[in-house]
């Protein structure tokens, strides 16, 4: 899977079953495609992104055919699973209509209010985790994989040592995610499912544990990195 995504352009926008085509879930973006000048209730027109060519102007949707690397790492965060995504997307896409929408003829979401805030805090840290989780820690294995004889004994327990302890965070998260958040959702407990609202400081509870767990692998991963830089 990780291998897929970093050599194959076909798998940022689509899933392996429906490669190279516009049908099948990534055809749809799973669920969460948009348009920015009629974007209806799907959350990649809500969210932007920072392209490439301008940094420093959030100026293009996830929706947007150059966005495609945004696209990507929130899809790897579920390990390209497509139910996953998708109710995921649900998620997300309950919130939408309630966020301001992104102006093409401005590039942006001139006044956002907290649900945009939310989605697109959502959205930037589940890719970032992707990131840091697979990309950088897993990335640099793949890649080193077959010259981690050249480390030092007390390296290669250090990188065995964090390994598992990256490997923990993520069970968290697939349980937190999937017998917590899930599970409430689809009870409807506290009405979040039918209430907008409710989901919003639903999930706002929950995003702390979340954020401080995505920190713990970032600094992992960027330990790991160091580790393999050696080689």
């Amino acid at each position: 899977m990780l291998n897929d995504h970093i050599n194959y352009a076909w798998i940022e926008d689509g899933d392996v079953d429906h490669r190279w085509n516009n049908y099948g879930p990534g055809g749809t973006q799973y669920g969460m495609e948009g348009i920015a000048s009629s974007p209806s209730n799907n959350v990649f027109a809500f969210l932007t992104f920072n392209t490439i060519l301008s940094p420093y102007n959030r100026n293009l949707t996830y929706s947007a055919p150059e966005s495609k690397d945004a696209r990507s790492k929130v899809y790897l965060a579920f390990e390209y699973d497509a139910n996953l995504i998708m109710i995921f997307g649900d998620v997300l896409n309950t919130l939408v209509p309630f966020a301001d929408e992104f102006e093409p003829a401005t590039n942006s979401i001139p006044n956002p209010n907290e649900y945009n805030k939310l989605l697109q805090e959502i959205a930037d840290k589940t890719g970032e985790y992707a990131c840091n989780y697979f990309e950088i820690a897993f990335g640099e294995l793949i890649k080193k994989q077959n010259n981690l004889n050249s480390l030092s004994l007390d390296n290669l327990q250090a990188l065995d040592q964090k390994f598992d302890k990256l490997i923990a965070e993520r069970e968290m998260h697939i349980k937190d995610a999937k017998t917590t958040i899930y599970n409430d959702l689809k009870a409807n407990k506290w009405e979040i499912k039918k209430d907008a609202a409710k989901l919003k400081d639903y999930l706002i509870k929950h995003k702390t544990k979340f954020n401080n767990s995505f920190e713990v692998v970032k600094t992992l991963a960027r330990e790991i990195k160091n580790i393999l830089d050696t080689i």
